[in-house]
């Protein structure tokens, strides 16, 4: 993927590198290329917001949620029991949102086969939106 500030005047590969010619840093190219799924959980404990396929590594660009309730919530590279933890704790409280803008570099990448998890502390309506890429 492209670095900080390059541009990619094409499609970029995983190697941010498009037929041998230097990244170039494009935001509206790489748009085109990202999936958006609903960020929708219910339950306590963990609830899989992309899942992993395998060999696929999945890049999260761009994410916003909310909480029906005061929960205690965390990202994770796969299961809370076994995963890699993406963040640390964060409090949330009653219809306060979390915004993850568009960054020209992911916020979360995940190891290859891994689903994007989030861990939430007791039983609320968690909503919002994601967008990535998966490949």
């Amino acid at each position: 993927m492209p670095h900080e500030g390059e541009i990619v005047t094409g499609y970029p590969n995983d190697q941010g590198q498009i037929g041998g010619a230097t990244p170039v840093w494009d935001v509206p190219a790489l748009a085109s290329y990202l999936t958006g799924a609903p960020i929708d959980g219910t339950a306590s404990g963990d609830n899989t917001i992309i899942a992993g396929v395998s060999g696929q590594i999945i890049r999260v660009y761009r994410m916003f949620f909310t909480a029906s309730a005061t929960v205690t919530i965390q990202f994770w590279d796969g299961p809370s029991a076994t995963g890699t933890a993406l963040t640390g704790p964060m409090s949330i409280a009653p219809s306060e949102n979390f915004n993850f803008h568009f960054a020209s570099m992911p916020w979360f990448t995940l190891t290859a086969g891994n689903g994007l998890v989030l861990n939430v502390s007791s039983a609320a309506t968690i909503g919002g939106r994601i967008e990535y890429t998966q490949g």
